[in-house]
């Protein structure tokens, strides 16, 4: 049983992950705006390297984990922090953690980027997070 709520858990995570803005174009979407200088540049220059880590198919997640406290200490915009945050939830998601999944989602939150119809659906993962 837990197994089975496990995995509907997860796949939900995915979907908030999608509705977020999903890996698949995080890049891009981020090459993008940083042009348009929603970013701050020691946010890009830390966000950066390890984004191309944990966007690569089959990157070594585990390997830029340490560099997670820095990312997030150098997200001082809202696009900063919805950014960081997205990274965080993408990384928890492939190491199965779930407390990068919270802290992830609880960025996106905070940055007050997340779409309204979708704040709800947040907070809801954010409790059922803090309830494992």
């Amino acid at each position: 049983m837990l197994r089975t709520t496990r995995s509907r858990f997860t796949s939900g995570l995915a979907m908030a992950l999608a509705l977020a803005g999903g890996t698949v174009a995080t890049s891009a979407v981020f090459a993008t705006a940083a042009a348009a200088e929603d970013y701050t540049d020691a946010f890009v220059e830390l966000y950066q390297p390890a984004a191309n880590v944990v966007n690569a198919e089959g990157g070594d997640v585990n390997s830029v984990l340490g560099q997670f406290p820095a990312i997030v200490a150098a997200a001082v915009t809202a696009d900063d922090k919805f950014a960081a945050g997205n990274l965080l939830l993408i990384a928890g998601n492939k190491v199965n953690s779930t407390v990068l999944q919270r802290q992830g989602l609880e960025l996106q939150l905070a940055s007050g980027k997340v779409p309204v119809e979708n704040v709800g659906m947040f907070n809801w993962y954010v409790g059922n997070l803090a309830f494992q």
